[in-house]
């Protein structure tokens, strides 16, 4: 992260939602929520073309910005870069929104048989659950609108 001031975020998010708004000029502003269980955040951030991968569902780091600035409630970012969440050691349950999961007792369970898991039962965990909640919510993947 280019600003010490950021570290106090986590470093993988997973997208809660995201649409993104065609501008008169020919590019996009991308709008998403982001949700970790630490943090959740909206950011928007300007593409030329919206990304087909930044979709709900996917695990993100955020491109923050030298200086941050707020548009009407959400942080003007760089953009998003898709992670990988096998690759980069992190624990998806720590990222489940509360729309997705309420009964957060579930989650914390799931949370701490990850924790206690291989990763060929990682893998497994992964491949089931986060298939179950891209079936359920994250299937419309994301929106885009016109409009300047």
């Amino acid at each position: 992260m280019p600003n010490s001031g950021y570290d106090v975020f986590p470093e993988v998010f997973c997208i809660e939602d995201i649409r993104c708004v065609r501008r008169e000029g020919g590019t996009c502003d991308c709008h998403a929520t982001l949700y970790h269980d630490r943090a959740s955040i909206a950011v928007v951030f300007n593409v030329a073309e919206p990304n087909a991968q930044l979709a709900r569902g996917r695990f993100v780091s955020v491109d923050w910005l030298p200086n941050a600035v707020s548009e009407h409630g959400e942080v003007r970012v760089g953009g998003l870069q898709v992670r990988d969440c096998s690759a980069c050691g992190f624990n998806p349950f720590q990222s489940v929104p509360h729309s997705w999961c309420v009964d957060r007792h579930q989650v914390e369970c799931a949370r701490d048989l990850w924790d206690a898991s291989s990763q060929p039962l990682r893998k497994l965990l992964f491949r089931t659950f986060w298939g179950e909640l891209h079936a359920k919510y994250g299937g419309a993947g994301k929106r885009l609108t016109s409009g300047a």
